[in-house]
């Protein structure tokens, strides 16, 4: 009798094991955040894991999520949409995958809409593009499922001279798939102009290769702007 019971459990299981893949069931999300994540290089940012969670205990609900990495943690967005409830969802470092993993932290706060910006640390780290869209997928479909409008903005450049062709390529490789994706998803894509450049950053939107000076944070604003209110 205990063989037949052991023989029907693994049937079931082996069918609901067949059925999460297929279907999308629980906990098919987690699974697969969590493979994404293996391999991944270490974070560099110490303080990840108490941001993620001063970001969940503290969670104003919001108009407007910014989502990504220290480009966007250094934006004052409440400041430059002084008229909405704008929440600042950067952390220094992040990759994709970092992203998909505290998610929870962005819809917490229940955004109405989320702008997203990341990929320049993956490309840094060696993440693959291909992965890189995969992770990116996993994020816009978890938040659409939320009825949250989400702009996908292109990845910003880095500048040639300090990062070197092969990532300004990579970048360039990024933003092609993010658009795709973006029609894929019925996601917006807002393709951010001058600071994602096909030849790499301009030097007067950085101060190190990478990170905006006011000129280039000015610049992203009046490029989001019509997409904000």
């Amino acid at each position: 009798m205990n063989k037949y019971i052991f023989i029907l459990f693994s049937f079931v299981l082996l069918s609901y094991g067949i059925a999460i893949g297929k279907y999308e069931l629980f906990p098919y999300q987690f699974i697969k955040m969590l493979k994404n994540t293996i391999a991944q290089p270490e974070h560099k940012n110490p303080n990840w894991s108490d941001t993620v969670r001063l970001f969940e205990y503290f969670s104003p609900k919001a108009d407007v999520a910014f989502v990504g990495d220290s480009i966007t943690r250094a934006g004052r967005w409440s400041e430059f949409f002084p008229s909405l409830k704008v929440i600042n969802r950067g952390i220094a470092s992040d990759r994709a995958s970092d992203i998909a993993l505290r998610i929870n932290s962005v819809l917490s706060a229940q955004p109405s809409k989320i702008f997203i910006m990341v990929g320049i640390n993956d490309i840094q780290t060696n993440v693959t593009v291909p992965k890189i869209l995969e992770n990116y997928e996993l994020i816009i479909n978890t938040l659409m499922k939320e009825n949250i409008e989400v702009v996908i903005q292109s990845t910003i450049q880095c500048e040639v001279s300090i990062c070197g062709v092969k990532v300004v390529e990579s970048v360039n490789e990024l933003n092609k798939g993010l658009k795709q994706l973006a029609l894929k998803s019925g996601a917006k894509f807002l393709s951010l102009g001058d600071l994602s450049d096909r030849r790499g950053l301009n030097l007067k939107y950085t101060f190190d290769g990478f990170h905006l000076t006011a000129e280039g944070y000015i610049y992203w604003v009046e490029k989001i702007e019509p997409l904000v209110n």
